[in-house]
């Protein structure tokens, strides 16, 4: 091989890496889906949006959100414009409540849910865009639902155990600290036996409800009742 050829590789080889290293140093904004984070409250839902900027420069970028449901129908949504520093950070946006009566909703649903986001910056006549769809699932840890094992039957005056576990419904992870009130309501009578415990690093509570002696709804040794769990 001739030496210009040798030269002529070299100089392509360089240009090359010149050209990569430029574009590296460039940056962009992108959306951490991992690091996203979807808060309920009674009154909005919140976004924890994480944003990763290696610009180096503090960048404006437009957000959209919307929440889809399991037919891709838009139930909320909303656009912001925000201010990007260098470096990782969560911007904070809120949507608007799915229903305006929360009696009418049913929180199971929202483990189907959906988040779609568009974020656009324009950098002069060049536009940068990232989006994606991330499900509820995964960027809702606290989510958790609560199972009750219990026995079949129940005697005057005596104690009636429970145990309950809550943990995310889809990872299974067991969900530590939560707060939960039991109570047994019997038929034809106002005594409420009530109970709270704390789950613990495994995701269990145990309760031992006191039952009231002669309960007009008990038969026999076992009676109708039910059990009405508040976390």
């Amino acid at each position: 091989m001739s030496q210009r050829r040798l030269l002529s590789l070299f100089c392509f080889a360089l240009l090359f890496l010149l050209v990569v290293q430029l574009t590296r140093a460039g940056g962009d904004l992108s959306v951490n889906e991992s690091r996203t984070r979807f808060v309920l409250h009674a009154d909005r839902a919140e976004v924890l949006f994480a944003v990763e900027n290696t610009t180096g420069e503090i960048r404006s970028a437009s957000i959209k959100l919307e929440l889809l449901d399991k037919q891709d129908a838009v139930l909320s949504e909303t656009t912001a414009t925000q201010s990007i520093a260098p470096g990782s950070q969560t911007v904070r946006l809120n949507l608007p409540p799915v229903v305006a009566d929360l009696s009418k909703f049913n929180p199971r649903d929202v483990i189907w849910y959906r988040l779609r986001y568009r974020m656009v910056e324009r950098v002069r006549s060049s536009m940068s865009i990232d989006n994606g769809i991330i499900s509820l699932s995964q960027i809702m840890p606290d989510l958790f639902e609560v199972r009750v094992a219990t026995s079949d039957y129940a005697f005057y005056g005596g104690r009636y155990r429970v145990r309950v576990q809550a943990a995310h419904p889809f990872t299974h992870r067991p969900a530590a600290g939560v707060q939960i009130k039991a109570e047994i309501v019997f038929e034809d009578d106002n005594r409420k036996p009530t109970a709270t415990a704390t789950t613990n690093k495994d995701g269990y509570a145990l309760f031992d409800l006191v039952l009231p002696a002669n309960l007009s709804a008990i038969r026999g040794a076992a009676g109708r009742r039910n059990a009405r769990w508040n976390c």
